[in-house]
């Protein structure tokens, strides 16, 4: 991308907002079109089919890459790349054009990601719809994990082992589905590779958002206190704090319907590892996606 001095307002209005949302394609309004530019550009014409044209020129005269949506049309586009695994940040023009002295004031409004998308369009299918944060502590073999369903406010977490090659957490990953998995930007080397083996979107979160786990909770719950919460595990509660923050630094929202978490254990169950529920298609098939040909979409038919 060209360094922001040598672009026009709009342009250097586009860097700065990638800047602060580096991982994700931009859909910036303009009048009647939210357009891509540059990389997402390029990104949003091979995976959308999209028209890739350009408006104008560096100052090195090579062109910007552009490729646009009609703004009436982004809830066709916009679950296709959601589905592929891409987050896009919407924005917004915040100010009537017609009132503006210069370029228009933008901001962005949300982010769409994988694990807190809120139409059931954009993600389809039935069951929950987890967010996962996984919080590892691997000198002493532990690992704190939260699942946040945003679209109903289920919010539960679970403390697992972190050795064996991270069999415990292939079959967490395998039994609940998550849709997106947040993990500490100073995650251990060797547990990234896995985790990218699933092939399920992987997100670094800024460790920020696994600290101060009380505080970020209670002011969450509009509570004094986590007394009454299972708070036995602080890796637990750093992961819920994490999904918290993830859930409402996306949504630009307070999120009220979430007012509290519980603690999941396995005792008194039989606990069936990441291979055996894959093989026996008791959740997710062994080809294609169609969750009806699982077990579980099989038996879940209940109408109510």
């Amino acid at each position: 991308m060209a360094p922001a001095k040598t672009l026009t307002p709009a342009m250097q209005q586009v860097k700065m907002f990638k800047e602060q949302y580096p991982d994700c394609i931009l859909f910036m309004r303009m009048g009647d079109f939210y357009e891509t530019f540059f990389e997402d550009a390029e990104i949003c014409s091979r995976e959308l089919d999209l028209v890739l044209t350009s408006r104008s020129k560096d100052p090195e005269g090579n062109p910007i890459p552009l490729s646009g949506i009609p703004f009436h049309a982004v809830d066709l586009y916009l679950p296709r790349m959601i589905r592929k695994g891409y987050k896009v940040a919407i924005c917004e023009q915040v100010e009537d054009p017609k009132q503006a002295k210069g370029v228009v004031k933008r901001d962005v409004v949300r982010v769409v990601t994988p694990g807190t998308a809120i139409d059931a369009d954009i993600i389809p299918g039935q069951g929950a719809r987890y967010l996962m944060a996984v919080n590892p502590d691997l000198k002493k073999a532990v690992i704190g994990l939260a699942f946040l369903d945003i679209t109903t406010g289920e919010f539960f977490l679970k403390e697992i082992s972190g050795g064996q090659n991270y069999s415990s957490l292939a079959t967490e990953i395998e039994r609940y589905t998550p849709l997106e998995i947040l993990v500490p930007q100073d995650t251990p080397a060797d547990l990234i590779p896995f985790l990218v083996s699933t092939g399920k979107v992987i997100t670094p979160a800024r460790s920020l958002f696994f600290d101060n786990a009380e505080q970020t909770l209670c002011e969450q719950f509009g509570v004094a206190s986590l007394e009454g919460f299972d708070t036995s595990s602080p890796l637990c509660l750093g992961a819920a704090a994490a999904a918290v923050c993830y859930a409402k630094e996306t949504q630009k929202v307070s999120l009220q319907h979430i007012q509290g978490f519980s603690k999941k254990y396995d005792t008194n169950a039989m606990i069936l590892d990441a291979v055996t529920l894959r093989n026996l298609e008791i959740l997710t098939p062994l080809r294609g996606d169609r969750n009806d040909t699982t077990l579980f979409g099989f038996l879940n038919r209940t109408k109510t």
